[in-house]
């Protein structure tokens, strides 16, 4: 019986001192934790779109950007933007990047996170259409009427003529087998970062009219004063854009009459 009891008694302190044991001292768990990684730093800069081509945007960092220090244009693919923006000469973007620029010319931001509008592009100057003025920056501009039967602008776009040290943009509809059509400037925009705009409007003949039977090449230029220093945009009243077809040298006289605002 004693024998019993001592067993028994030993066999109730060895599963005390287990269960003090296991209480006190719980077993280690295995770390299996991923570590949290750190999130990029991110930096902004608020830029203006000076230019845009295809899905190439070239943009400026605003006044007292930083990013200024290393370029003075950015490129930016449009394709960034939400699918419901379009961008627009002016418009003011800000641009979430890490902190690093690619030294390139135009530069390149690093590492871009987003691409958000801050403002459209803010009009400064909606000029009343007449055949000259005078625009921000005393910048003058004369309007003048084209040559339907000029053989040299056969495609649908314009030209920049330097000559007589003046700056003439040309702006052409293209080749048509008929007479009846027209081009003319409807509207000119000055926006506040310099950019100037110009919208023209194209017409056709109606079908009963009577048209001469030749080809022509509709054609009308504006005449400024000294070159914008940031640009011309040419549009049509849809919004699409005419492509620069290059230069031409012919004297502005020679090839272009002063504008009739009668029509005539």
């Amino acid at each position: 019986m004693k024998c019993r009891l001592l067993i028994t008694a030993a066999l109730c302190v060895f599963l005390t001192a287990c269960g003090t044991d296991a209480d006190t001292y719980p077993a280690q768990q295995p770390n299996n934790q991923v570590a949290e990684q750190t999130a990029p730093a991110a930096f902004t800069c608020k830029v203006t779109i000076m230019d845009i081509n295809g899905n190439t945007l070239t943009v400026k960092p605003i006044d007292g950007s930083l990013e200024l220090s290393s370029s003075d244009i950015f490129t930016l693919s449009a394709q960034l933007l939400d699918e419901d923006v379009t961008p627009t000469i002016g418009m003011t973007l800000e641009i979430t990047y890490d902190g690093s620029i690619l030294e390139t010319y135009p530069a390149s931001f690093s590492g871009i996170q987003k691409v958000a509008v801050v403002s459209e592009a803010p009009i400064v100057s909606d000029t009343p259409l007449s055949s000259s003025g005078t625009l921000m920056n005393n910048l003058e501009y004369e309007i003048a009427a084209g040559d339907s039967y000029a053989t040299q602008y056969k495609q649908r776009g314009y030209y920049i003529n330097d000559a007589d040290n003046k700056y003439q943009y040309i702006i052409c509809s293209g080749e048509h087998s008929t007479g009846g059509y027209g081009i003319e400037i409807t509207r000119i925009d000055t926006l506040d970062v310099g950019t100037v705009i110009i919208t023209v409007e194209e017409t056709t003949p109606s079908p009963d009219e009577a048209v001469t039977e030749a080809f022509t090449y509709p054609n009308c230029s504006i005449i400024f004063s000294y070159e914008p220093p940031e640009g011309i945009r040419i549009k049509n009243s849809t919004g699409t854009e005419y492509e620069c077809l290059g230069h031409s040298f012919a004297g502005i006289d020679d090839v272009f009459q002063p504008y009739d605002e009668s029509g005539s």
